[in-house]
């Protein structure tokens, strides 16, 4: 690519973005001066992701290996990363609801001849996903929660979820906030 953006043929923007782009790469990987963040390293699943990602985007049904159980016929929606760890959110066919897999036990990942046709709105839902405790369909559940001045923002900086909105700022700069959660899991 580098080479490629430096022939005769390409644009110099072109170049000066790949450049960039390179140096970013660089010093993320020679990262010394920030911790980098504690979310599951993918590395002894990613051949796994392929298949998911793949699966996900042509909605071909799957069949897999997971806790201890043959999955036949799963509907995989969604790929996650919640609280640091990788999930997929499935449809069972064969029970007919909605379940959340960690996604690095997910072993022996078959596509099948099969594709699937799922409610949009419901997938998009799991955007609001704080936990795998999130249940889409649910009644929510409004939290209020008082957050101290000296955590305020944060909470301002990283939302909870999308659905996070302050509804008090105190003087000392303490705030309320409230959100919509749909078990009391998420929250705890």
């Amino acid at each position: 690519l580098k080479a490629k953006s430096k022939d005769k043929y390409s644009d110099f923007e072109l170049s000066y973005k790949v450049d960039a782009l390179f140096d970013k790469l660089n010093n993320e990987l020679s990262n010394k001066l920030y911790q980098k963040s504690s979310v599951e390293k993918i590395d002894n699943f990613k051949e796994e992701i392929i298949q998911i990602k793949n699966a996900i985007e042509s909605k071909q049904v799957m069949s897999c290996f997971y806790n201890k159980k043959q999955r036949d016929e799963i509907y995989p929606l969604k790929i996650l990363n919640l609280e640091g760890y990788w999930y997929l959110i499935i449809f069972d066919v064969n029970e007919q609801k909605l379940k959340t897999f960690h996604l690095n036990t997910i072993k022996d990942i078959k596509l099948l001849d099969k594709h699937y046709d799922y409610d949009e709105e419901t997938i998009k839902s799991f955007d609001n996903a704080l936990t795998a405790y999130f249940i889409p369909n649910s009644k929510t559940i409004l939290v209020e929660l008082f957050i101290d001045s000296q955590i305020a923002r944060y909470f301002a900086r990283k939302p909870l979820n999308k659905t996070q909105r302050t509804t008090k700022t105190y003087d000392d700069g303490s705030i309320d906030i409230e959100l919509m959660i749909t078990n009391i899991m998420e929250i705890v």
